[in-house]
């Protein structure tokens, strides 16, 4: 049967590599001190969002 080979079938477009806009490369902190580290910047975040809300009132 034609197409079921490999290499037979429609031609795929190579992958484009994306480059990335900035030289800063950000990399996720894992074990328990990234756990509670996230979740510390996300109440303090949390708090700090809710106050500057409440006095733009």
């Amino acid at each position: 049967m034609a197409g079921t080979e490999p290499g037979t079938g429609p031609e795929q477009p190579a992958p484009t590599r994306k480059v990335p806009m900035s030289p800063v490369r950000i990399r996720p902190l894992g074990g328990a001190f990234g756990c509670l580290l996230m979740i510390l910047v996300s109440v303090v975040l949390s708090v700090l969002l809710t106050v500057v809300v409440n006095l733009g009132r």
